[in-house]
């Protein structure tokens, strides 16, 4: 049988120098009084590549540890062979041993106590059935999860660095702040440089390089989001602040998405200028979304989205990442320029009835273009006949009033459907 104990060394070992536990609390400096792993890659678990042991052995790598202010470093990597009694907890008790399915913990354990011989930590297996015993500031540090299917004998499959069925038991590391600010100083070159600092004021990290500091990361900004909602979308107004998005206009187009309700002064106002945004709003009458729709701007419900192209304006906004569930959606946020896509610069009127003007022989109607924001009369006009589709071509079409076509027919009996692109 193997040993759980793996070669190690450990800083400062029970009377390895008088009162070896007052030296020890240095390094709550970076524990803040945690047992913690030194580092993600540390005591970490992986299936062994011996052939002849897979689904039952589990390697746990070298590593350095942080458990009762004693930093324990494991030398070598050491194999945990699941049918060996020798890494059970408790493997004397009735029932015991590789037999149940479930998640097994493998973990560190380890207590300082002045005692002779001094301690050693040791590798150890919990098993499904014995989870409940593990607690934060015991005996054990959290290595990690292992699942073993139902089979006889039981087969090792996933390795997790949480408890899948409990996530608050997790593999926890040492904590490593940024340097605070309450406010940003102005940036010196031979203090600054290289430094990542957090401004406690307005919530926001920032990286020193040479002659200045950036913010980090740089697609979030800290501004006014109180008149939206987390997972709105939004363009900046006048005032410098979250305006909801709506696609009837080409200065309302999405610009950002709200994901933290707030003002900018105080830095609780944030939204993401791209990338991954979670729960985004989708409009109520939109057909259900599913993952890799491509999503568009609201015309009708201000701040959310919809798979359906949306006229005569249409943005494009991302990308569902999920099934919408309960109105929200996670997507690719990305948005496009409203002129960019869609059908932007287009306008649909239906001329009927009233609309046709006696002028003379002959009858006009006028069409409003103001809505296409376009400059001069460069535009293409075409008329179609409602009651049989056919295209006709009037006796004239007049482009002299700025924002303004002007149809010319010989009678007013027609229904007119007018399109105008610019």
């Amino acid at each position: 049988m193997a040993s759980n104990i793996p070669s190690q060394v450990r800083t400062v070992d029970p009377f390895a120098s008088y009162n070896s536990n007052t030296v020890n609390k240095l390094t709550r400096m970076i524990t803040f009084n945690d047992d913690v792993l030194m580092e993600p890659n540390s005591l970490r678990l992986s299936h062994t590549s011996d052939a002849t042991s897979v689904g039952s052995v589990i390697v746990v790598s070298a590593g350095q540890v942080y458990k009762d202010d004693t930093l324990v470093e494991v030398t070598t990597d050491i194999s945990v062979d699941f049918n060996d009694e020798n890494f059970y907890y408790d493997w004397d008790q009735p029932t015991l041993g590789f037999n149940e399915t479930g998640y097994y913990y493998i973990v560190l354990r380890y207590r300082y106590v002045k005692s002779r011989p001094a301690p050693q930590a040791s590798i150890q297996i919990l098993k499904p059935s014995q989870r409940g015993s593990f607690t934060l500031g015991g005996d054990w540090v959290f290595l990690g999860a292992v699942y073993a299917t139902n089979t006889a004998p039981p087969v090792l499959t996933d390795i997790y660095d949480y408890d899948p069925s409990n996530p608050t038991v997790e593999r926890r590391y040492a904590k490593e702040y940024a340097g605070s600010f309450t406010t940003l100083p102005t940036h010196i070159s031979t203090e600054h440089r290289g430094q990542i600092a957090y401004e406690v004021t307005t919530d926001q990290f920032y990286v020193g390089f040479q002659d200045r500091w950036e913010p980090f990361p740089q697609n979030f900004i800290n501004i006014d989001t109180t008149a939206a909602s987390v997972g709105d979308l939004c363009y900046v107004d006048s005032n410098g602040e979250a305006a909801l998005a709506v696609a009837t206009a080409l200065t309302t187009g999405a610009e950002i998405a709200v994901v933290e309700f707030g003002l900018e002064v105080t830095g609780t106002g944030q939204a993401v200028m791209s990338g991954l945004v979670s729960s985004v709003n989708v409009e109520s009458t939109s057909l259900d979304v599913s993952v890799g729709d491509l999503l568009y701007l609201s015309s009708t419900e201000a701040g959310k989205v919809t798979s359906t192209q949306t006229s005569p304006y249409s943005q494009v906004v991302g990308r569902a990442l999920s099934d919408e569930a309960s109105s929200k959606v996670d997507i690719l946020f990305f948005p496009r320029d409203v002129l960019e896509t869609g059908t932007a610069s287009r306008l649909t009127d239906t001329l009927s009835g009233a609309d046709w003007v006696l002028d003379g022989t002959s009858y006009v109607a006028t069409v409003d273009i103001s809505s296409l924001n376009i400059t001069g009369q460069d535009v293409v006009v075409s008329c179609r006949d409602a009651s049989d589709d056919d295209v006709i071509i009037p006796e004239k079409i007049n482009l002299s009033v700025a924002d303004t076509v002007r149809v010319r027919m010989p009678v007013n009996t027609i229904t007119l459907v007018v399109t105008v692109v610019g």
